[in-house]
């Protein structure tokens, strides 16, 4: 046996183009070109690294942009591959403060419900809720592509064997979970009317407790406990403390995790060894 003081396969003298296409995966690279008063930038995350001599990276770049038109006066570009400790560069490109929606778009006179005062925005919130749940549980449980996302889940070898395409499937199903996302984050930002880069990172980890609070597999109980969890958010806030509001979401994680590891929602599955 022969124990190594480094990395036994380390390239001694790396070639910095593998090096740079190693580092991508699904990251956003930061282009600037130009200088002084005609520097411009843009964040691009559609690109393609080609080895070879010489090597070439090819990028899709909007025709408009500064970026562009800088880059065919100069023939230079820096690019620089982004981490999530560089999220803050976004709000150097879109400004600091936030955008909003035209005043026009969603009514704002509020709605009397049973002696309560909603804002249409969150009426219309509630309507897509339900009927995006309705609409997931159905597919998932009364289509035939649900069944095939269900087997790929499982087992993909053997779901291709039974002439599932899982790839296709995998890819039906990202594309599904980024459009309500994508969705979310529109509903989201007309309730505050507040459109930011970083609108979406206070709702994740609140999804996420969502999501295993209610159950893995079962998306009534995933909404379910979100709105529950909103709620609770909502009266801490207004009866306690509006500091207490991240403890109580994941203090009913914590209890949920130690008491019912499966979710409220979920069963216990078997599995043969």
């Amino acid at each position: 046996m022969t124990i190594h003081t480094e990395h036994p396969f380390a390239d001694r003298d790396p070639d910095p183009v593998r090096r740079f296409r190693g580092r991508l995966g699904g990251a956003v690279t930061l282009w600037t070109a130009g200088s002084g008063a005609d520097r411009a930038g843009l964040t691009v995350s559609s690109l393609v690294v080609a080895l070879g001599q010489p090597a070439h990276v090819v990028g899709l770049l909007d025709p408009d942009a500064d970026l562009t038109e800088a880059l065919r006066d100069t023939g230079r570009v820096v690019v620089q591959v982004l981490a999530w400790p560089d999220r803050q560069v976004a709000e150097a490109f879109a400004g600091p403060t936030t955008k909003s929606y035209p005043v026009d778009a969603v009514p704002t006179t509020p709605v009397r419900i049973a002696g309560l005062l909603v804002l249409p925005a969150h009426l219309l919130s509630i309507a897509a809720l339900i009927v995006v749940v309705v609409a997931v549980h159905l597919l998932l449980n009364r289509s035939r592509f649900g069944a095939a996302v269900r087997a790929v889940s499982v087992d993909p070898r053997s779901a291709q064997i039974v002439g599932v395409d899982a790839r296709r499937t995998l890819i039906t199903v990202a594309f599904l979970a980024a459009a309500i996302a994508g969705l979310a984050g529109v509903l989201a930002a007309l309730s505050d009317n507040n459109v930011s880069f970083s609108l979406g990172e206070a709702l994740l980890l609140r999804g996420f407790a969502a999501v295993v609070v209610g159950g893995y597999g079962d998306i009534r109980g995933a909404a379910a406990v979100g709105v529950a969890i909103g709620v609770l958010e909502v009266l801490s806030s207004q009866y306690i403390s509006s500091g207490f509001r991240d403890a109580i979401t994941f203090g009913v994680l914590l209890v949920v995790l130690v008491a019912r590891p499966q979710g409220l929602f979920g069963e216990r599955q078997l599995v043969r060894a």
